[in-house]
């Protein structure tokens, strides 16, 4: 894996992951503001949560950027959401990132914020960092800072 810093919302080409939940909800953290940034994404979100539902390992790839070939890749590894409480699942969000490692199949480069499932969601980065290595091990992972 290798990292990088900066604002993952200025990555132009690749995939961008961030985790969500299961409850029709977008509106707090990195996913409020990937709303906000590419609505398509969100519509997305919740066109599958009213049709089919999201359920814990889904994944929704919205393509945002057709020029430049971005894709934001919403990963369903919570089933709740709220304070106080670890709402990642880990084994959910393994399987998020092994499929959308599988359908990538190495074509792009796949960003994942530094903390990804661990803020609002409650995980512990140690662990969701172990599984990124293993499953997503060429991921590039940003942290939030000044390049």
């Amino acid at each position: 894996m290798q990292e990088m810093r900066g604002n993952i919302l200025n990555i132009t080409s690749g995939i961008i992951c961030h985790q969500v939940n299961c409850c029709g909800v977008m509106g707090a953290g990195l996913a409020l503001d990937i709303r906000n940034k590419w609505p398509v994404v969100a519509n997305d979100y919740f066109a599958r949560h009213n049709s089919t539902g999201v359920h814990l390992g889904d994944i929704i790839i919205s393509h945002v950027d057709k020029v430049n070939d971005l894709y934001v890749a919403s990963l369903a590894g919570q089933d709740q959401f709220g304070k106080g409480v670890v709402f990642t699942k880990y084994n959910a969000l393994r399987m998020c990132l092994a499929k959308v490692n599988y359908w990538n199949g190495r074509k792009h480069v796949i960003y994942i914020p530094v903390g990804m499932s661990c803020g609002l969601a409650g995980g512990d980065w140690d662990t969701v960092v172990g599984i990124i290595a293993a499953v997503v091990p060429d991921a590039v992972l940003v942290k939030y800072g000044v390049l």
